[in-house]
């Protein structure tokens, strides 16, 4: 027994998988270097990317921006390929120029196939998101600017002249404020003001530097169209023009809006009216039961609602747009904006965005399980604590699902933050 012991220690032992297993590892090893090669040169041409189109945004002055009044026109969106772009804005040249280019901002990763002055067609230069037009084509007066663009916008071209940069810090927790500027792919769209996904005025640098550039202020007449099961939200109330093969919608602001964003997806929605102000809730079908949760306190929420609404406009904050849309959006969405103020982007004109999910109904069941023990309470008394909750709930969201800052931002921007002469134009 003992030979046969000593015979088996001093046999060479064969392991035919052993050369496939280093094969396999230094492979693995070799792929995992070239994935965080291309990974670091891609963060590398982002950081470049964006210090060039800072340097480029920079070199304008205001003194060639225009005064844009109205913009009008079609979107169609094919979600995940790209946008087509065919807007026309009613333009005052810059009162005083000093140089001889207007300028505007377009998201550079749309590709401009025509530029229209007065309808006839004009040269252009379009690079880094600067679209420039000479300023012997556009003289004193109105001109109508029209735009024909497509493309698919790209989310970096956003908060260039943001005070901190968040997403570089090793924290974590940042990245639950959201790490997408905009969103476009196959099932959702959000396209934020920040990402210039239509023409602006301008730079997107220093756009809250308000001594030195006013806020650009215009009306709105927009016709979207989507996928037929898709709805739209953004400024002004919806109307249907076509639904055959695919969904259109025309938006008109009616008042003057410093921005807009427009959010887009296969919703379902809950419309109602309250003390004469159209809202209407847009949510992902698969949170339904989150909001039917609410369904036993409707009429409490509603009286809420039309107290604050009243309370409003006793202090003469009319709400001027028609529809308030309460929107349903993913929590990667970037929640907080650029320049020194960073302030939250969850409140464009006429819309408030909500990060998912609206409603969590695990809340309200745990409220409704509480009140149930205490028998001490009546059924109404119990409903009021659980309404109660449910405010608390939401006024503790500091990631913006709170209504009192969402409202008052609203409300906020649409009056104390436009020009003098603008507050005239609203309906405030």
């Amino acid at each position: 027994m003992c030979s046969i012991l000593f015979a088996a220690s001093i046999l060479t032992k064969t392991k035919p998988g052993r050369l496939l297993a280093g094969v396999s590892g230094v492979s693995v090893i070799g792929v995992a270097c070239i994935v965080l090669f291309v990974w670091i040169g891609t963060v590398y041409r982002t950081e470049n990317l964006k210090e060039k189109w800072v340097i480029e945004h920079q070199k304008h002055s205001p003194a060639s921006f225009p005064d844009i009044h109205d913009l009008t026109g079609a979107v169609e969106l094919l979600p995940g390929r790209k946008i087509t772009l065919d807007v026309t804005l009613s333009v005052h040249p810059p009162s005083e120029p000093s140089t001889d280019s207007v300028v505007f901002s377009l998201n550079p990763g749309y590709t401009i196939q025509n530029v229209y002055i007065d309808g006839e067609q004009t040269n252009f230069n379009f690079e880094a998101g600067i679209l420039k037009l000479l300023s012997d084509v556009l003289p004193e007066f109105s001109h109508e600017v029209r735009v024909q663009a497509e493309g698919k916008p790209d989310d970096r071209f956003a908060y260039l002249d943001q005070a901190r940069d968040f997403q570089a810090l090793p924290n974590v927790v940042v990245r639950h404020l959201g790490v997408k500027n905009s969103i476009f792919n196959k099932d959702f769209i959000a396209l934020m003001p920040s990402v210039a996904w239509y023409p602006i005025s301008g730079t997107i640098t220093d756009q809250d530097k308000l001594e030195s550039r006013p806020r650009d202020l215009f009306t709105t007449d927009l016709t979207v169209t989507v996928p037929r099961t898709w709805q739209v939200a953004t400024v002004g109330k919806r109307t249907v023009v076509d639904q055959q093969q695919r969904s259109q919608f025309r938006f008109r602001s009616g008042a003057p809006v410093p921005e807009l964003a427009l959010v887009a997806s296969e919703f379902d929605q809950r419309v109602t009216t309250i003390e004469g102000v159209e809202f209407e809730v847009l949510f992902n079908k698969k949170h339904r039961q989150n909001l039917e949760a609410l369904a036993p306190y409707n009429d409490r929420l509603q009286n809420w609602v039309a107290e604050r609404v009243r309370n409003a406009r006793a202090a003469s904050l009319v709400y001027p747009y028609e529809v308030l849309y309460v929107v349903e959006v993913p929590s990667n969405l970037r929640i907080y904006g650029g320049g020194w103020r960073m302030d939250t982007v969850l409140q464009p004109p006429g819309m408030m965005l909500l990060r998912e999910p609206i409603v969590p109904s695990s809340t309200i069941e745990y409220s409704l399980a509480v009140e149930s023990a205490n028998r001490r309470n009546s059924k109404d008394e119990q409903d009021d604590r659980v309404f109660q909750r449910l405010l608390a709930l939401f006024g503790n969201d500091m990631h913006g699902g709170n209504p009192f800052v969402g409202l008052t931002v609203t409300l906020y921007r649409i009056k104390y933050r436009q020009p003098r002469e603008a507050r005239q134009r609203c309906s405030i």
